[in-house]
């Protein structure tokens, strides 16, 4: 089975990284997961890591389980600038329940900006580590169009109320 990883932590090594490894050690032992597992590790979202922000460690881990994603998503002319865009947007969203309707439409906008980017770029890193043609299943397979529709058919998140505030 091909699995991968999306980890928010924007470290080389956390918890949530170590249990992951551990229970894909498990899955190699059982031949139930194809290996190595693709990983974005969460740099380019994360520049309260500034060691790692938004490129990750000059030297990238690379083991016959994980395969961290080799590049952030392409829309970082100025780190700085992108550094400053998202620890200003997380501080709204952990101040979520004080913003005015006024300033949620606009947080909402200017995270909509973001997520364009992140959007196409998980949907390139997607494409690039499917399953070789033939190992497919389709009970395996979700595509991008159905992730869009049940993407929207949820309710949106209310900022402050559990989005990224670590509640």
């Amino acid at each position: 089975m091909r699995i991968g990883l999306v980890c928010g932590d924007g470290v080389p090594a956390s918890g949530l990284l170590t249990i992951f490894r551990n229970v894909v050690g498990l899955g190699v032992d059982l031949k139930l997961f194809d290996t190595p597992v693709s990983a974005d590790l969460g740099y380019s979202w994360r520049p309260d890591k500034p060691a790692f922000f938004p490129y990750g460690p000059a030297e990238q881990e690379s083991s016959a389980l994980l395969e961290p994603a080799p590049h952030t998503p392409p829309f970082f002319e100025d780190p700085d600038l992108a550094a400053a865009e998202w620890t200003s947007i997380r501080t709204s969203v952990a101040q979520g329940t004080a913003l005015g309707p006024a300033e949620r439409v606009r947080l909402h906008e200017r995270i909509d900006r973001l997520a364009v980017h992140y959007r196409n770029h998980f949907s390139k890193w997607m494409r690039h580590h499917q399953a070789p043609p033939g190992r497919e299943r389709r009970s395996d397979t979700v595509t991008l169009e159905t992730a869009r529709t049940h993407r929207h058919s949820r309710p949106r998140p209310v900022a402050g109320v559990g989005v990224g505030t670590g509640r």
